[in-house]
């Protein structure tokens, strides 16, 4: 992914995660809450950096899971040399990566754009 593909792909993770997404300087920022320590603005980009940091994205994969579903709920992930199987809940995703944390990225992805576009029932 291009730098500014990932930058759009992040962006997508934040807004699906409620993170109040806004323009200040001519640039997306993010708010941080007012109990953080330092509430002020952060370019997303330095913020929300979900295709690095296993840390960033499993709540996004816990969000997935909890959905308001009546499926049975759960988080799997099957691997056969670079190619992923990935479960959440009832949805399943293959996809092809060098790592699992990145082949995980692209799965929620891929879930966030079939929800977005009323794809999932």
């Amino acid at each position: 992914m291009s730098k500014e593909q990932l930058y759009e792909s992040n962006k997508l993770i934040a807004e699906f995660m409620e993170i109040k997404i806004v323009a200040r300087n001519g640039e997306d920022a993010v708010y941080m809450s007012e109990s953080s320590a330092f509430p002020e603005y952060f370019r997303l980009t330095e913020y929300n950096r979900y295709h690095e940091s296993m840390d960033l994205l499993m709540p996004v994969v816990e969000k997935i899971i909890n959905d308001d579903t009546e499926l049975p709920k759960g988080f799997k992930v099957l691997i056969d040399g670079n190619s992923y199987t990935i479960r959440f809940n009832s949805f399943v995703f293959i996809v092809k990566s060098e790592s699992i944390m990145r082949a995980i990225y692209k799965a929620v992805l891929k879930y966030i754009d079939l929800e977005q576009n009323n794809k999932l029932w």
